[in-house]
């Protein structure tokens, strides 16, 4: 399964299925595949020790048992002492694609320390094909995008900020902003499901892939 191969709209479970299960957890993704979900949004940050792993935020409080930053703690440390929702572990990115290798990641870059070692994790190809690397400026999207052939890249912030203008306008988008085909809108569960608001493919395509931004 490779990203936005499909020729219908995408249902995305946002934060995996937050509606479901404590946000960006294997219980969430579990839950949303198990629905018949085939894509799942995650947001990415990077541990003291450089391990990706598939959080939101900048601090433990909001939603798990931990407090202070997510990144002056360790992946040992996390594992120990916090728990998402009282009850669920935060997962390693790498384990997310490894536990559901049917299914397609959307993931939010929410950390710009994130971006190399995001790349040389999709240095893997049957990873990469299965990612769209979204939520971030132009130019961090830019680095995946060069270094990992196989990996999809939605807008960057600026883009969509000169897609949206030109809508509202009237007029054609910028050609730099218009890369592959757009994609239709789907939400069909609120609790399970992300908005769909169209995308491109970072360079060349044949398959003109369709991929989805996600703006939070």
């Amino acid at each position: 399964m490779s990203y936005g191969e499909e020729t219908t709209p995408l249902a995305i479970g946002h934060r995996g299925g937050a509606g479901l299960a404590p946000e960006n957890t294997p219980a969430a993704f579990s839950l949303s595949t198990a629905l018949g979900l085939r894509y799942l949004e995650s947001d990415v940050k990077l541990t003291a020790d450089g391990q990706l792993v598939c959080f939101h935020d900048e601090l433990l409080d909001r939603c798990t048992t931990g407090t202070g930053r997510l990144g002056e703690h360790t992946l040992a440390q996390l594992r120990q002492k916090v728990r998402v929702g009282g009850v669920e572990p935060i997962p390693t990115l790498e384990e997310a694609l490894a536990t559901f290798p049917d299914a397609c990641f959307t993931v939010d870059l929410k950390d710009r320390a994130a971006i190399a070692p995001m790349a040389r994790l999709l240095q893997r190809r049957d990873y990469a094909e299965r990612v769209c690397v979204a939520g971030a400026w132009d130019g961090w999207l830019q680095h995946p995008a060069s270094r990992v052939p196989h990996v999809r890249t939605a807008l960057g912030w600026r883009s969509l900020v000169a897609l949206i203008s030109a809508a509202k306008a009237g007029v054609p988008p910028p050609a730099s902003v218009v890369r592959g085909r757009f994609c239709p809108c789907a939400h069909p569960a609120r609790s399970a499901a992300h908005p769909l608001t169209g995308a491109r493919a970072q360079g060349p395509s044949t398959r003109g892939p369709r991929d989805r931004v996600d703006r939070g």
